[in-house]
């Protein structure tokens, strides 16, 4: 059956087939051995995993869209709620980074747009329902900052866990992420050196 496939194959080889497509810059069948990754890791509630394979997704957009930060946001903010903490807190981060690069990408064009109003062209809970690329740059600020304060809504969960146990995944979406884990040994100082950048 498949299901038996699916739990007899290790993450490790998989993610050595997604590393190897990626690398012959094959988005697609990186993403099928990736959707494998993510349907194992939410059987098993494997949140690391998850939160892997949700960062990894960047890296396919990036083979595969026109326009790779906005479909990694669209991907993020859409999942991110079937994250539990800490990995929620770092996956907040990916995206507060992602809407920073996107305002960096485009600010030539977004320092010109007109300001959005409190309340105007916004849902009930708050999201941005006028499309990014006119949005003003105080809204992405606004936004930016929500992304880091949400990443510090469960200090304990982040106080607890080491940043040494989630070294690989720091370094998947941060190329820079060059964690000291002398000055950042838990994920609770990696999240507030991020959030007071």
């Amino acid at each position: 059956s498949l299901a038996f496939n699916l739990n007899s194959q290790s993450y490790n080889d998989l993610w050595n087939d997604v590393n190897e497509n990626l690398d012959n810059k094959l988005p697609q069948s990186a993403e099928t051995v990736l959707n494998k990754i993510e349907e194992k890791a939410i059987n098993e509630n494997n949140q690391k995993e998850l939160l892997k394979s949700y960062l990894y997704r960047f890296k396919i957009f990036e083979l595969s869209e026109e326009e790779p930060v906005e479909a990694s946001i669209n991907f993020a903010t859409e999942n991110i709620t079937n994250l539990q903490e800490p990995e929620r807190a770092i996956f907040n981060i990916a995206i507060a980074s992602l809407y920073e690069t996107y305002l960096n990408n485009y600010y030539h064009i977004i320092k010109n747009n007109i300001p959005i109003y409190s309340g105007q062209q916004t849902t009930d809970n708050g999201q941005q329902t006028l499309s990014m690329k006119f949005w003003d740059k105080a809204t992405f600020e606004q936004v930016i900052n929500k992304y880091y304060e949400n990443a510090l809504s469960d200090i304990e969960s982040l106080q607890k866990n080491t940043t040494e146990s989630y070294k690989d995944i720091l370094t998947i979406y941060d190329k820079m992420a060059d964690v000291d884990f002398n000055i950042e040994p838990t994920l609770y100082d990696y999240v507030i050196h991020k959030v007071i950048r």
